[in-house]
């Protein structure tokens, strides 16, 4: 019991404190990356040592149950990309496509950066990290899955949007419910990164960029 608890506590320091410190700005931080990478590397050593996890094991986990999901995320993105560029158009049709047409030599930095220094490393604490190391705390799966999706949206507090906190409240059930069913982190990986392309493409660089990055793109 005793031990439960300190995983409670563990858990919501690291996936709800931290967050918290950086949404009120309680701490200044030069790039937002920074904290991500200081929590994700302990994460990835704690993986290493009680799971084995190595890069290459990024590459060949899974890949039966892979394949016969990769359909599916497919599907679910097309369809999903679909209701994002209605609501985008309906909502904001004043900042569609915004980023590619103003500054696209930053969106296509983006197309290439996103993925490797956001995307992976988030995954790799939410997904890859969460799932083993707090896999005690609930007994039901299913609200596992949503404590994952409600803290993993609260990280994103720190870009003052409500907007981010309801899309990616959903994006995370998706990517969850992906590696739960696969066990391959790089699976969720692509579908983290095409939705957050998705979504910064259309218009919403706003509530899912840093003031800084806002203020200096123009958008």
């Amino acid at each position: 019991m005793q031990a439960k608890w300190l995983l409670w506590s563990e858990c919501i320091a690291v996936f709800a404190g931290v967050p918290a410190i950086l949404g009120l700005q309680l701490v200044s931080v030069p790039v937002l990356a920074l904290p991500l990478f200081m929590v994700t590397i302990p994460a990835v050593l704690w993986l290493g040592r009680h799971y084995g996890y190595t890069t290459e094991l990024f590459w060949v986990a899974e890949r039966q149950h892979e394949r016969q999901h990769v359909r599916f995320v497919v599907q679910r993105f097309a369809i999903s990309s679909l209701l994002l560029l209605a609501i985008a158009w309906l909502m904001i049709p004043e900042r569609l496509f915004d980023l590619p047409r103003q500054q696209p030599a930053f969106w296509w930095l983006f197309l290439l950066v996103y993925p490797v220094f956001s995307v992976y490393p988030q995954e790799l604490l939410y997904r890859g990290f969460f799932f083993r190391r707090y896999a005690s705390l609930v007994s039901d799966q299913r609200w596992l899955i949503l404590l994952n999706a409600v803290l993993f949206s609260w990280s994103h507090i720190v870009f003052h949007s409500l907007v981010a906190l309801l899309y990616t409240l959903v994006g995370s059930l998706y990517f969850a419910h992906t590696y739960r069913k696969t066990g391959s982190l790089r699976l969720a990986c692509l579908e983290h990164a095409l939705y957050g392309i998705l979504l910064v493409s259309i218009g919403h660089g706003r509530d899912l960029l840093t003031s800084t990055m806002i203020e200096r793109l123009g958008i």
